[in-house]
């Protein structure tokens, strides 16, 4: 703060100086914290659209190992079965 006007007391134009800093302070924090929260939306969003796209990733993958299997237990079957 600044010093004072002679009898202890301190203006108003030195008050709302200081007032006014400290709104710029807080309005500017919240902008920035209003961007970052923009940015996590837009993360999650893009991740929400990409789960559905991975799970039936997964589930093709999974039958196409499954299947895999299968047929490898039957070729090993066969030539197991051979004397």
């Amino acid at each position: 703060m600044e010093p004072d006007n002679g009898n202890g007391r301190v203006t108003m134009a030195v008050l709302r100086s200081d007032v006014q800093h400290l709104t710029d302070l807080v309005r500017a924090h919240f902008e920035a914290d209003e961007m970052v929260r923009k940015d996590h939306e837009a993360r999650l969003r893009t991740l929400e659209t990409w789960r559905p796209q991975v799970e039936e990733r997964q589930r093709n993958t999974t039958w196409l190992l499954t299947a895999l299997s299968v047929i490898g237990n039957a070729i090993a079957a066969v030539v197991g079965s051979k004397p």
